[in-house]
């Protein structure tokens, strides 16, 4: 059985053509090139023709057609048929092939070696990754190879093998030809290097000088480190700036890729090496480019792998293109966690608006279409203290960087919880072409204050002045009363090292002009001498058809009003009721009528003093018109009323002596006359001890 087994092996192989033992061929020979088949001009190669040990002699072909004969190798030794070439030429490009004869006869030819004679163009091609030659792991790029000359076709090679089929060339609207190469999935397992070149169809072996070698960098296998400007990302035409790459992770190495949009160049790299954090000096700065840079760490045993890349730093560039313009709305001032949306405008050319906020890394962009828009909104929904602060927009279009805008300074306010309180000194109410002066005051010790009116269009800011333990003012004075009309004033606290955040609000404080109509009389009922914790009523009258009458005590911050009374004889009034008196209430009082669609007040009645002489409580003012009395009532109720008044005054002036003697004398006038007290009655009050305001 093993013997039939033998022999029907045997005859199979026999019947095997390719079998050289028993069909009676040979082994074709191996044919390849050292170093490599595709060699520089004047460069050294050798072709080497390798086949079996009892080889004989070798024939070279070239193109199909007998080139050289190859001398035969002695037997004894296992040297291989070889062809020197120290200076390749463009004739030496071709197609190989060669055969080799040995006693049993002559081998098939070998497989095709092709010789590819390279630089023999001096056009150089430029190869290029777009995006970037930083490629995520696992992901694919497009290679590009391109070149101004018009070659018919291009083609890849990776560490000098070819990577793909040669590609056919494509015209650009920039003058430039060009083919792309797929390439991917990438991985950091390997390295990933590549050079093009061009050629034409009827000499495919004849090629152009080598591309720029191009390595893809496999990125997001570590930690992504930091990148910033180390003093600002402003730059200046012509200038340079330092970039900063800094990580936690002990990279020993760092890389910092430039990405120029809107340029046909490649991006460019800029390499460190170092245990330090990495310092890159970028520049000289240009108008007509872009500066978008990130960086990369990564270990120097493993150049092609690279961590997560570092958030991307846009340098601005202050330019010579015309500057856009900038405005808030609602406005520059914005109470905390409303919204407010920042505009750039510019012209029609721009392609993106940058908007940069003084000391901010963060740089917040918009792109457009150019010519559809020439405006654009930075919406922030919710503004808090982190928004606060000096802004600027700038431009770019294809002409390059325009100049930037002037700076809109945003303020937060309502950080610090603690309003101050804003009053006129001496009162709210100013004579018509006279200045005033507004106080703020703080319980915080705020290191400035700032008054603006309602629409902004005035604002005044002063050092604060310590004034008790934990209290702080200003005094702003010689503000002209014109300025009521841009709306009520408001003061704000703010702490020098954050000048863009402010406290809450004052109360609105309006100010008044009198002085454009005829004075009204301001009298009271009760006398101007008073026990605490009764109640006082001021009446402020004119025989002038008034609409509203005021009320304002001298030092103090606001005015109270009140609709006025008319009678038949077009006489008007309005009483103003002071309940349950104290020390507080004290002081001169004057009054001032108005019109209602007027926005001014008449003259300042004559001053009225009032006294309090002990120990008080809480006062309020109370707005509530009190019923208007006949004449006859009004004289009877006078008359009795200071009677017994005087009566009491006579008895406290034995103890006041000689420096209310005036006051005495005055009052005994006035029951002399009409049993009234008016406001005519110059009486100089006395401050008692505890006459504080509480």
């Amino acid at each position: 059985m093993i013997q039939i087994l033998t022999f029907l092996l045997c005859l199979g192989l026999s019947l095997d053509r390719k079998n050289p033992v028993l069909a009676g061929g040979l082994f074709k020979p191996t044919l390849r090139a050292v170093p490599r088949n595709v060699v520089t001009i004047g460069n050294q190669v050798t072709i080497i023709c390798e086949g079996p040990l009892d080889a004989k002699e070798y024939h070279l072909y070239k193109d199909g057609k007998p080139d050289s004969q190859i001398p035969p190798t002695h037997q004894d030794t296992e040297e291989k048929g070889k062809l020197f070439i120290s200076s390749i030429e463009s004739h030496n490009a071709g197609q190989y092939s060669c055969y080799y004869k040995n006693p049993a006869g002559t081998s098939e030819q070998s497989d095709i070696l092709e010789l590819v004679v390279t630089g023999v163009y001096s056009i150089k091609v430029i190869l290029s990754s777009l995006p970037s030659p930083v490629v995520p792991s696992k992901s694919y790029r497009i290679l590009q190879c391109s070149s101004q000359e018009k070659y018919d076709s291009f083609i890849l090679m990776k560490e000098d093998q070819k990577f793909s089929s040669s590609m056919a060339s494509k015209n650009t609207n920039t003058r430039l030809f060009h083919a792309q190469f797929p390439v991917g999935p990438v991985s950091h397992i390997q390295r990933w290097i590549f050079t093009c070149y061009g050629y034409y169809k009827n000499s495919s072996q004849l090629w152009s000088l080598p591309s720029n070698h191009l390595e893809l960098l496999v990125s997001g296998i570590y930690n992504k480190p930091t990148l910033s400007a180390l003093q600002n990302p402003i730059v200046t035409l012509g200038g340079s700036v330092n970039l900063s790459c800094v990580s936690n992770q002990r990279y020993n190495s760092f890389i910092l890729i430039k990405d120029k949009q809107f340029s046909s160049s490649m991006d460019l790299q800029y390499i460190y090496t170092g245990m330090s954090p990495a310092i890159f000096q970028v520049g000289p700065i240009t108008i007509s480019e872009r500066w978008r840079f990130s960086c990369y760490g990564y270990y120097s045993s493993k150049p092609h792998v690279l961590s997560e890349g570092s958030d991307i730093l846009e340098l601005l560039v202050s330019g010579t293109l015309q500057k856009p313009t900038i405005k808030a709305e609602p406005g520059s001032v914005i109470t905390t966690n409303n919204s407010v949306t920042i505009f750039c405008e510019g012209n029609m050319k721009n392609q993106i608006y940058f908007l940069y906020k003084e000391g901010s890394p963060i740089i917040r962009h918009r792109l457009i279409e150019p010519g559809q828009y020439y405006k654009v909104n930075f919406f922030i929904s919710s503004i808090t203290q982190y928004h606060a602060g000096r802004y600027r927009c700038y431009c770019y279009n294809v002409d390059g960087w325009s100049h930037h805008s002037d700076s809109l300074e945003l303020v937060v306010t309502g950080v610090h919880h603690d309003k101050p309180i804003l009053s006129a000194l001496p009162s709210p109410m100013v004579k018509s072409g006279m200045n005033v002066t507004l106080q703020c005051v703080s319980s915080k010790e705020y290191d400035c204050f700032i008054v603006t009116t309602e629409d902004k269009n005035f604002s005044r800011s002063l050092k604060a002045q310590y004034i008790h333990s934990g209290q702080s003012q200003a005094l702003f004075p010689e503000i002209s009363a014109t300025y009521r009309k841009h709306g009520p004033f408001r003061c704000y606290g703010y702490y020098k090292s954050k000048p863009y955040i402010w406290s809450e609000a004052s109360e609105p404080l309006e100010i008044y002009v009198s002085g454009l109509s005829k004075k009204p009389s301001l009298l009271t009922k009760q006398g101007p001498i008073l026990t605490p914790g009764e109640n006082l009523t001021l009446q402020c009258c004119s025989d002038m058809s008034y609409d509203r009458f005021a009320l304002s005590r001298e030092g103090g911050s606001y005015l109270s009003q009140m609709y006025a009374h008319h009678t038949r004889d077009g006489e008007s009034h309005a009483n103003f009721t002071l309940v349950s008196v104290n020390f507080s209430t004290g002081g001169r009082y004057r009054c001032f009528g108005s019109h209602n669609f007027s926005s001014e007040w008449s003259a300042p009645s004559d001053p009225l003093d009032i006294l309090i002489t002990a120990s008080s409580e809480n006062v309020t003012v109370s707005q509530n018109m009190s019923k208007p009395k006949t004449a006859s009532e009004s004289q009877e109720y006078h008359t009795v009323e200071n009677a017994i008044r005087m009566g009491m005054a006579s008895f406290i002036l034995v103890f006041l002596g000689i420096l209310v003697f005036r006051a005495c004398q005055s009052c005994r006038q006035i029951q002399h006359a009409n049993g009234l007290s008016v406001g005519d009655t110059e009486l100089h009050l006395l401050q008692c001890h505890g006459l504080d305001n509480k």
